[in-house]
């Protein structure tokens, strides 16, 4: 009976002391990378010096990051002798899973970096605008920066202007009279007539004209007298007109 209860007892504490084991192994502190690729350094270049170059630090950083290191493993990693610096055989441990760790910290960057965080940019352009050089330049952008996403609107100037008010458009390429609203950058542009090469008619007096909607107001600051043939908010562009 006695003998029973002893090895009870003894099978309890042996039970006890293989958890506080688990227990202390699970509150063991992280290896930190940092100190892994120092250790590495040193050993691939065989000198702390040189190490210290490549890794863009001072010697006693880098002596100091291996001691660290040595004093979490419990172990001399290196030795310091005349042929240089050499690994130790815990050191050699070490090295080893060091470099297993490091491949797979540089893989998770490689494979986070295929990760792309869509942005997407509301743009509007005038309707003249939505061909030709201003959608190549657009296309180039997408191109180089793929991970945004473009969501161009074309309109007139006026309606591009009321959706950006309202918050409908994040970026808008207008035309406006001078300094007629803060803008990030401008490019001045002047007025010119175009006529019809087959079939003329600065030479008519009124001259009939097609407009968009109050943009004909130009015409009123002109000497010669004009007509206002028609008014049209569904016009593609004014090459049309």
């Amino acid at each position: 009976m006695a003998g029973s209860l002893l090895l009870t007892r003894a099978l309890c504490i042996c039970v006890l002391n293989v958890l506080m084991s688990i227990i202390e192994k699970s509150n063991q502190p992280l290896f930190d990378l940092d100190l892994l690729k120092a250790l590495l350094v040193v050993t691939d270049c065989a000198s702390f010096t040189t190490a210290a170059t490549r890794l863009h630090s001072t010697q006693s950083t880098v002596s100091q990051k291996v001691r660290r290191l040595e004093d979490m493993a419990g172990h001399k990693l290196l030795d310091r002798g005349t042929r240089g610096v050499l690994p130790t055989d815990a050191g050699l441990v070490v090295l080893g899973y060091a470099r297993q760790m490091l491949a797979v910290n540089d893989q998770l960057h490689e494979a986070l970096s295929g990760v792309a965080v869509t942005i997407a940019v509301r743009l509007g352009v005038p309707e003249d605008f939505s061909s030709g050089a201003t959608m190549r330049r657009l296309a180039a952008f997408n191109r180089q920066h793929p991970q945004v996403k473009l969501e161009v609107t074309s309109g007139l100037s006026t309606d591009l202007i009321s959706s950006y008010d309202h918050g409908e458009l994040d970026l808008i390429l207008i035309k406006q009279r001078h300094q007629a609203r803060e803008a990030i950058a401008r490019i001045p542009e002047k007025t010119a007539w175009v006529d019809s090469a087959k079939h003329p008619s600065f030479h008519l007096d009124p001259i009939p004209l097609v407009t968009f909607p109050r943009r004909g107001s130009i015409a009123m600051k002109l000497s010669t007298r004009w007509n206002p043939w028609g008014a049209s908010g569904a016009l593609p562009s004014p090459v049309r007109a």
